[in-house]
This record gives structure tokens, C-alpha cells and sequence, in this order.
């Protein structure tokens, strides 16, 4: 292949390196401020059931049954999430373009052409590796959102819950 064929080449896979690797951090950033947030309704729905638990523990009629596997689920469901975000933030090498140890000998001894030959072949198999990576957390990030989803129609029908064992534990 010519030089100029070669350098176009060698741009456009450093450039699609460039935005996977973007996209990456992207997917970190998202799943780092994620976690936060959802750390937060955690602590926060664990003040709620501590606060609301005489209500229903021990569980003392049909409401309450159903506020203690409603808390329950929605227990699983957070945890679930949580697992999925921190799944998500596992460290990764993947970041840059791995050379060997003797590459700089390898570079001096080849030509030009082949020097730039090896820098598209190096810079595609960490994109290929990064965009398996991104992939991945992708569906990580978006099985999260799903149970954060479910989670939170869970927290509500809990709240529910919660309510109606107040009243019938006021009306008693």
C-alpha cells in the first residue's frame, strides 16, 4: 500500500480509537455519577424503612405482609442496579495502544511504510479491544437502568404500602 493510502489509514483508525476511547470515559463518567445518585436513594429509602419499620415487622396482618416482600424486592432490585453500576466501573487497561517491549528497535529496523503499517495494525486491535470493552458496558449500563427503573416503581408501590400499614396501625 502507498505511504499517503497509509497515513489516511493510520488517521482514520486513530480517530475511531480516539472516540471509543471517549465514549469510554463517557460510559464511566455516566455510571460514576449513577452510583452517586443511586447510593443516595439507598441511604435514603433505608431511613424510610428504619423509621417505618414497627409498622410492619413483625408483620401483623395482610398490608404489612405485602409492605415487607414489597421492601424486600425493592432491596433486590437496588442491590441489583448497584451491582450492575459497579460492574460497570471495574479498572480497565485498555485505554491506550499496548507496544511491546522491543518496539523501538522493531521501528528502526522496518521502513517507513512498515513502521506506519504497524501503528494501524496496533491501533486497530486496541480499538477492536475497546469496543468489545464499551459493548459490554453498555449492556451493563443499560441492565442498571432497567432495574433502576423497576426499583423505583418499587420504592413507590413500598411507599404505598408503608401508608396504608400507618392508617391501619392508627385506625387500631
Amino acid at each position: 500500500m502507498r505511504e499517503d493510502n497509509m497515513a489516511v489509514l493510520y488517521h482514520h483508525v486513530r480517530t475511531a480509537l480516539s472516540d471509543e476511547q471517549c465514549r469510554a470515559r463517557y460510559l464511566e463518567e455516566k455510571a460514576a455519577r449513577l452510583l452517586g445518585l443511586h447510593s443516595a436513594v439507598i441511604a435514603g429509602f433505608t431511613v424510610l424503612v428504619l423509621i417505618a419499620s414497627s409498622l410492619f415487622v413483625p408483620p401483623q396482618h395482610a398490608i404489612a405482609w405485602l409492605a415487607l416482600i414489597a421492601v424486600t424486592l425493592t432491596y433486590l432490585g437496588l442491590m441489583s442496579a448497584w451491582s450492575f453500576l459497579f460492574r460497570l466501573l471495574r479498572p480497565s487497561d485498555m485505554y491506550g495502544v499496548h507496544l511491546p517491549n522491543n518496539w523501538l528497535e522493531d521501528m528502526k529496523q522496518k521502513g517507513a511504510n512498515d513502521n506506519l503499517h504497524l501503528a494501524v495494525v496496533r491501533c486497530y486491535e486496541t480499538w477492536q479491544l475497546l469496543q468489545q470493552s464499551n459493548q459490554h458496558k453498555n449492556a451493563l449500563l443499560t441492565k442498571a437502568y432497567h432495574e433502576i427503573v423497576f426499583s423505583a416503581w418499587l420504592i413507590a408501590i413500598s411507599l404505598l404500602l408503608l401508608l396504608a400499614a400507618n392508617y391501619l396501625v392508627a385506625d387500631v
